[in-house]
C-alpha cells in the first residue's frame, strides 16, 4: 500500500498518522524547493521515483539516485546533514527535502 506523504520542515524530527490515513513526516528542512508543502505517494524504488510525481525516500542520495531525485516531488532522507551532498543536490534542483 502506498500512503500519501506530506513533507514539513520543523526543528524536531517526528512522524504521525493523520485521520485520512496519510502519514506526515516532519524533520529538518534541508531544501525548501519552491517553498510549498508536498503531498504525494511515497516510494523507496528509484525506478518509480524517476517516473515523477512521487516522494523518494532513501537513506541518502547515491550517484544512481540523481535521476530519480530530479523527477521526484520531494525527498525524504534518513542520513546526512543540511550541508551534505544530498542536501546540496536537492537545493540545486529546487527539490523539497526533509532529513528525519
Amino acid at each position: 500500500m502506498i500512503a500519501a506523504v506530506l513533507l514539513a520542515a520543523l526543528s524536531a524530527p517526528a512522524f504521525s498518522f493523520q485521520s485520512d490515513s496519510s502519514l506526515v513526516f516532519q524533520g529538518t528542512g534541508i531544501s525548501f524547493g519552491l517553498g510549498q508543502s508536498v503531498t504525494a505517494p511515497l516510494t523507496f524504488d528509484r525506478r518509480k521515483a524517476a517516473e515523477g510525481g512521487m516522494i523518494f525516500a532513501a537513506a541518502r542520495l547515491d550517484p544512481g539516485d540523481f535521476k530519480a531525485a530530479a523527477a521526484s516531488a520531494g525527498l525524504l532522507l534518513t542520513s546526512g546533514s543540511p550541508l551534505g551532498a544530498s542536501a546540496a543536490a536537492a537545493r540545486a534542483r529546487h527539490i523539497p527535502a526533509v532529513l528525519i
